[in-house]
This record gives structure tokens, sequence and C-alpha cells, in this order.
């Protein structure tokens, strides 16, 4: 009995994917071979590139899932934020712990691909991403003082940067879960006192 066509491609999709992880992850972008991920996956190299043009193509696939969660998620964050500020609760932590919990959780549980990602800064589609991340934590910070106190391109861009070095601190050693929330636990307390300081 044989499959339909669409769940065999479905299936060959998803193992040239899960190979090219498994690649990328070990041999980094400029030395990871195309046809040893499908030697790897047991699919033809014509197959390869019926879903996906090139390796820069394959690649992005690869990782794109991830950043595009970690953005979606940041950007719900800071909408639940702007509320909270404007019912005058912005001393509160909850909703900054549950936000970076569910990246913690994400990164964890998705700890392959978000190492590729952290492991090819320079490459262009990851530069991007951190562009991006960079560019919703400029805004933020805008939207934060605006009812407060006026700030620097310089200093709300330093800012951004603190937050997302202190998280990249963290999951850059080899921590267990419980510790890493633990210091995220910390790393909350100790950033949105600065922020409160300087309201």
């Amino acid at each position: 009995m044989t499959r339909k066509l669409g769940v065999v491609s479905e299936d060959t999709y998803a193992k040239i994917l899960e190979s090219a992880q498994e690649e990328f992850y070990e041999k980094g972008y400029q030395k990871a071979s195309l046809r040893q991920i499908c030697s790897n996956a047991d699919v033809t190299t014509g197959a390869l590139y019926f879903f996906f043009k090139n390796k820069d193509d394959l690649f992005i696939h690869v990782i794109s899932e991830a950043c595009e969660f970690i953005l979606a998620a940041l950007k719900v964050h800071y909408q639940n934020e702007l509320v909270a500020i404007a019912q005058g609760v912005f001393g509160e932590e909850e909703e900054d712990i549950r936000a970076m919990y569910q990246l913690l959780d994400y990164y964890y549980s998705h700890k392959e691909v978000c190492q590729i990602v952290l492991k090819h800064r320079d490459y262009p589609y990851v530069v991007e991403f951190f562009d991006k991340l960079t560019a919703m934590l400029d805004k933020q910070t805008i939207l934060i003082f605006q009812e407060y106190k006026e700030l620097d391109s310089f200093t709300i861009h330093w800012l951004s940067h603190l937050q997302i070095d202190a998280f990249m601190h963290i999951i850059s050693h080899d921590l267990t879960i419980d510790e890493a929330k633990q210091q995220l636990n910390m790393m909350i307390h100790f950033l949105r006192a600065g922020f409160e300081s300087l309201v």
C-alpha cells in the first residue's frame, strides 16, 4: 500500500529539516554538506532541491521558526506590559517573569536550533533577527519612558543591549532550567530596579 504524495512530501520535508538541523548544529553553516544532509535523511539531492532553493534557503528554514517565535512572544509581552503601565502597575514583575520563562522554556525545549542561531550571529538572517529584536526593545523603552522622562537614543540603545546580553549570558552557561530560572528572577529584579531608578 503506497502513501499519498502529500504525506510522502511532508515526511520527506520533515526528514530533510531534521537532518539539516543536526548538520548545521554539529558543523556550522560553512562546513555543512548538502550531500551529507541528504544522506542522513535518506533522500536524494533532487528531493532537497524540490523543497529548498539552496543551502541558504535550507538554513533559513531551519532557524526561522525559532526566530519568529521569539519575536512574536516578545510582541505579546510588550503589549501586555504597556497595558499594565496604563493601569499604573509598572513596578510589578509578574509579566516580565512570565514572558522570560516562556522564552527560557522554548530555549530548553529547542536547544539545538537556538544554539544554531546563537552560533551564527554574523549570518545575514540572524543579524536581521537581532536587529529586529533590538529595535523592538528600543521602541518599548521609548514607550515606557515617554510618560516619565525623555531618554537619548544612545541610552535607549544600551538599555536594549543590556537586556539582551543579560538573557544571553544566562543561556550561554550549562545550567539546568531551574537554575536558569533562578538566575532569570535575579536578572529581572535587578534590571527593573535600574529602570525604575531612571523614572
